[in-house]
C-alpha cells in the first residue's frame, strides 16, 4: 500500500489529480449506494404500514377537522358571552365603575 502511495507522489500532477477523483468518486457511489438501499427499504416498509392504517384520516382531513372544530369552538364562546343573548355573561366589576368627585384641580 506504502509503495503504491509513494509511486503514485511521483506521477505528474493531473495523474494524481485523476486519481484522487476516481477515488472519491468510488466512495462517494458506495455512500450513495448505502443511502439508496436504506431508502428503498425504509419506503417499502411505509407503505405496508399505510395499508395497516388505511382506516386513519389523511392528515389533510385531519387538518381540516381540527379547523372546523376550533372555529365552532369560538364561534360556541362568542355566542355564550354577548350579555345581549346570555345574562349570565352580564356582569360588572370595581373596573367599570366610575368615581365622579367634585375636587377642584390645583395646580
Amino acid at each position: 500500500m506504502f509503495k503504491t502511495l509513494d509511486r503514485l507522489r511521483k506521477k505528474p500532477d493531473a495523474v494524481r489529480r485523476k486519481y484522487a477523483f476516481g477515488i472519491s468518486l468510488g466512495l462517494v457511489a458506495v455512500i450513495g449506494g448505502f443511502w439508496l438501499n436504506a431508502f428503498v427499504s425504509n419506503l417499502s416498509s411505509s407503505s405496508q404500514s399505510a395499508t395497516v392504517e388505511s382506516s386513519a384520516p389523511s392528515p389533510l382531513n385531519a387538518v381540516s377537522q381540527n379547523i372546523s372544530e376550533g372555529y365552532q369552538s369560538v364561534k360556541d364562546n362568542i355566542a355564550n358571552s354577548n350579555p345581549f343573548t346570555n345574562p349570565a355573561a352580564a356582569t360588572s366589576s370595581a373596573s367599570d365603575q366610575v368615581i365622579i368627585t367634585d375636587s377642584p384641580v390645583s395646580r
